[in-house]
């Protein structure tokens, strides 16, 4: 379980894509983030976290799913 700034979230691996996703848990918008690493989906949690809390939304939808912008 990830936590930051008072939000937490989860991370799976996507075998389809080789990629380890998540969202952040227990909000009204859909929050996804993903990284290669657990370094990058760490990084990247806490870019979606400080992304909602802003109400700034940087994300991009890819053929592979969903990549988030820094």
């Amino acid at each position: 379980m990830l936590n930051y700034k008072g939000y937490t979230g989860t991370g799976r691996v996507n075998t389809e894509t080789l990629l380890l996703e998540g969202e952040i848990d227990d909000v009204d918008l859909y929050t996804p983030y993903s990284g290669v690493t657990v370094f990058e989906l760490i990084t990247n949690f806490r870019l979606a976290v400080d992304e909602f809390i802003t109400g700034k939304t940087l994300v991009h939808p890819t053929e592979s799913g969903v990549k988030r912008c820094s």
